[in-house]
């Protein structure tokens, strides 16, 4: 896939701008991430941006001294991750959701976590891992186990790799991954 269609915004405000005046024009950009800082956007701005429009992240390709990362409208009942989600609440409970990225929102509620029967199973096999799971905060719990779930039937291999990498780390007591970015705060918090 070829870079075209760059944007370098340079700040969240700007990136914001463009999105306002291009989320219904455009169906791609490829946005210019740089490493330095001050009053450099940096991918979780870009994304909670570009959620707040019903965009997506996806590819991403070093370009020269930046990172292009692919933006595209969401498609109708595509797939969030539960770290989305979570980023989605946050976005809607600071008041910067726009209409079209309401339109474009899965059910937000939290639910109880679900653990998949198996899954449990070999959590409670690890010595420790279990009760360390249930110990965890519950966003962790299901972006985990969301991660997993994702490839249970598309590819039983990866599903094999990520339990067992899961279920380890469970049983060494240690968060792994990237499931809380610490993104724009909830006002609710």
């Amino acid at each position: 896939m070829d870079i075209s269609n760059i944007l370098d915004p340079g700040t969240r405000q700007a990136w914001r701008a463009w999105l306002e005046a291009n989320h219904t024009r455009c169906v791609e950009i490829w946005l210019l991430l740089r490493r330095e800082r001050p009053s450099r956007l940096t991918y979780l701005e870009a994304v909670e941006e570009a959620l707040c429009f019903g965009w997506i992240d996806g590819l991403a390709k070093k370009h020269g001294n930046a990172t292009a990362q692919r933006f595209t409208p969401r498609r109708p009942r595509s797939h969030w991750t539960e770290l989305n989600k979570e980023r989605a609440r946050r976005l809607i409970a600071a008041g910067k959701m726009t209409e079209v990225g309401l339109q474009k929102l899965p059910d937000l509620s939290e639910r109880e976590v679900q653990v998949p029967d198996d899954v449990r199973q070999r959590l409670e096999a690890e010595p420790g891992a279990w009760l360390f799971f249930q110990g965890c905060p519950p966003l962790y719990q299901r972006v985990r186990l969301g991660y997993i779930e994702d490839v249970r039937k598309r590819d039983p291999k990866e599903f094999e790799k990520r339990l067992s990498h899961f279920v380890l780390k469970s049983g060494k007591r240690q968060l792994f991954g990237n499931w809380d970015d610490k993104g724009l705060p909830r006002s609710d918090e």
